[in-house]
């Protein structure tokens, strides 16, 4: 996990503590406020996570076609290898 990742969970607890003790009457839309800002940070933590996830599937991608092409060189007669090398 990341560092800005980690420091949005610890936000994220703290604002939901914030926002438990203030969950009374007298003090109900600090509570909200508080727990609206939690929400946020969740979208946001979230939203990081679904992108580190998009990036690596992309690396993937990306180091996967790159054996792809070296492989169909070789068998191309442009590298060193062999098609027999292959399977």
């Amino acid at each position: 996990m990341q560092l800005h990742q980690v420091r949005l969970t610890q936000e994220i607890s703290e604002l939901r503590k914030q926002a438990e003790a203030l969950n009374a009457p007298a003090t109900y839309a600090k509570c909200a406020k508080y727990q609206r800002l939690a929400l946020a940070k969740e979208r946001e933590l979230a939203s990081l996570q679904t992108n580190s996830k998009q990036t690596a599937s992309a690396a993937l991608a990306v180091a996967l076609s790159a054996v792809q092409v070296r492989g169909t060189a070789g068998c191309m007669g442009w590298g060193s290898g062999h098609c027999s090398s292959l399977t």
